[in-house]
């Protein structure tokens, strides 16, 4: 497998208010093993920063923190956002594995769940909502969608990582008002209706 090499020119002065002092030797950093999230997230908010103008920018002090990270080896300085970040990525990743949770993310990103369940406080939530409320978005898309018109419930719960059909009934009904059987319906019909 090849190699890709990454320069980043930024100002010393903003990189070190915002993370610190710059590291004396350049890092050679791969997208293995604990600081592979960290990289992916670093490349997700710079992707965000390349698309159209019509996107939300990415959160300038995130970048840098994720550089501060990447160049620290992802010690414990390393800041809420960034492990925020890299937690999402991590998330999104693995969304689908009903056994996903606080211990698997902190774990993969070389925190301790106390501080994970910190970052996430900060952020007005916990990492089982946080999770569930991806789950459920993601069930209400596919549901919704031309793709998920074909799976039944059953399918579509294990696909958005829910153990359980019942289980995610239950937590679909009460986040969205409405089980997923019917809003398929009601989705169906307004597709016939305007078709």
């Amino acid at each position: 497998m090849g190699t890709l090499e990454v320069s980043v020119a930024l100002p010393r002065a903003l990189y070190e208010e915002a993370v610190g002092p710059i590291p004396a030797k350049p890092r050679v950093i791969g997208a293995d093993g604990v600081l592979g999230p960290y990289v992916a997230a670093l490349g997700r908010l710079l992707e965000k920063a390349t698309r159209s103008q019509a996107s939300p920018k990415p959160d300038e002090l995130a970048v840098l923190e994720l550089l501060g990270a990447l160049s620290s080896g992802g010690d414990s300085r390393s800041t809420g956002r960034s492990h925020y970040e890299a937690a999402c990525g991590v998330i999104e990743r693995h969304l689908a594995d009903p056994a996903l949770g606080a211990g698997y993310i902190a774990a993969r990103i070389g925190i301790s769940e106390r501080r994970l369940s910190r970052v996430f406080a900060a952020r007005e939530t916990g990492v089982p909502q946080y999770i569930l409320g991806l789950r459920l978005e993601r069930a209400r898309r596919l549901i919704t969608s031309p793709e998920g018109a074909t799976l039944t419930v059953a399918e579509v719960a294990h696909r958005c990582g829910f153990a359980s059909p019942s289980h995610f009934s239950q937590k679909f009904a009460r986040g969205f008002g409405v089980p997923p059987a019917e809003l398929r319906r009601q989705s169906r019909s307004a597709s016939s209706m305007s078709g």
